[in-house]
């Protein structure tokens, strides 16, 4: 059984947005594998907290504020799968495992490993500019 968070939630709803340009929760089922009523009782919890509304076809539309979250959730998610690639991690397991530590790293950890990753950045660009 899979625990979804607010944060998966959201993620998920960004993802299907950008590639479908709308959101249905049969699409939040399939996308995080999980079944109908779990989604609709998720969806009541964000519209509860003002992260999303429906539309009037009961399409799910972000609120500014739930766009943002969702975006942070999406960045910090993709910076967390860039880290674990480059030390190794495999690539069919990066994805879920960014996902667990997501959902227990406190923000000083986070802006630890962006430092890292940055600092690997500028390492490739710094030696393909000398090499």
């Amino acid at each position: 059984m899979k625990l979804n968070s607010t944060k998966d939630y959201l993620e998920a709803i960004l993802n299907i947005y950008n590639r479908n340009g709308l959101v249905r929760s049969i699409d939040i089922s399939r996308e995080l594998e999980v079944s109908k009523p779990s989604v609709h009782i998720a969806v009541k919890k964000l519209q509860e907290k003002g992260l999303i509304s429906l539309g009037e076809k009961g399409d799910i539309l972000f609120t500014d504020s739930g766009r943002k979250a969702a975006e942070e959730a999406l960045r910090k998610h993709k910076v967390l799968c860039e880290v674990l690639e480059r030390i190794g991690v495999k690539k069919d397991i990066v994805y879920q495992e960014a996902g667990k530590i997501e959902r227990v790293i406190s923000e000083e950890t986070f802006e630890c490993f962006l430092r890292l990753l940055q600092s690997c950045r500028n390492e490739i660009v710094t030696d393909s500019v000398r090499g």
